[in-house]
């Protein structure tokens, strides 16, 4: 859902003259920036304009950018530069004072570019191996997870079979303990420990992530199998020191 526009007027200088622009944080013409929102991801746009912006006005823009992503808990910020064939340092600035805004509330950011020079600037910056940069906005959507599933709740399909794996990985988990308390000649002791602590381990950390990122039976799914491998882990270090 794309939030309402804001009313009020805001003044840019550009290099040449004044220019009156209505303060508004959703798509417009003639601001240097698009914002939108979308449950918790915001997405923004920086246009062609603003390479034109004086640094004082980017900093007032980073500022009211910053102010709208404040409203959204634990952000997902979807940067769009597609538009751009240029970025200049006060550009670079204010990428930067996003992330950490995002980051900061345990949020992430994804990056869309497509243009070599925008990408080069990026990577003199040492920012390509921090955020993650892809070339279309449907990538981007993919990687914060929303694209394939826009308007659906993370409970939906995705989940569920999220939850399922889960539950797989903790039965690997099972039988390996199992094979530890009753071994089996044609499996080897090492196997049966390997099985057991991966799958514990495995269990434990993707039904947490689904327990906490699902909804409905996909969280219950989750949670079910993240108590089975703590349950599991702890069983196998019992065993482990009964050997000693």
């Amino acid at each position: 859902m794309v939030s309402p526009a804001v009313t009020h007027r805001r003044r840019y200088r550009f290099p040449q003259d004044r220019i009156d622009l209505p303060e508004s944080n959703t798509v417009s013409a003639e601001l240097p920036y698009r914002f939108e929102t979308q449950g918790r991801t915001a997405v923004v746009s920086l246009l062609p304009g603003l390479d034109e912006v004086p640094w004082s006005d980017i900093e007032q823009i980073g500022s009211e950018i910053v102010e709208q992503l404040d409203a959204v808990k634990r952000p997902s910020l979807l940067v769009d530069l597609s538009a751009l064939n240029y970025i200049g340092s006060a550009m670079v600035a204010l990428l930067v004072r996003l992330w950490k805004s995002s980051n900061g509330r345990d949020g992430e950011m994804v990056v869309v570019n497509s243009d070599e020079r925008v990408f080069e600037v990026l990577k003199i910056s040492g920012l390509t191996s921090v955020w993650t940069i892809v070339d279309t906005r449907d990538a981007a959507e993919a990687e914060l997870g929303w694209g394939a599933r826009r308007g659906k709740s993370s409970g939906g399909a995705g989940g569920v079979l999220s939850s399922v794996l889960s539950l797989l990985l903790a039965i690997v988990g099972a039988a390996g303990l199992c094979l530890m308390f009753n071994p089996q000649e044609s499996v080897p002791a090492n196997a049966s420990l390997s099985a057991a602590c991966g799958g514990a381990v495995l269990a434990l950390i993707c039904g947490a992530v689904a327990a906490v990122r699902g909804t409905g039976l996909g969280r219950l799914l989750g949670l079910i199998a993240a108590l089975s491998g703590l349950a599991i882990g702890v069983a196998v270090a019992l065993k482990q020191t009964a050997m000693l």
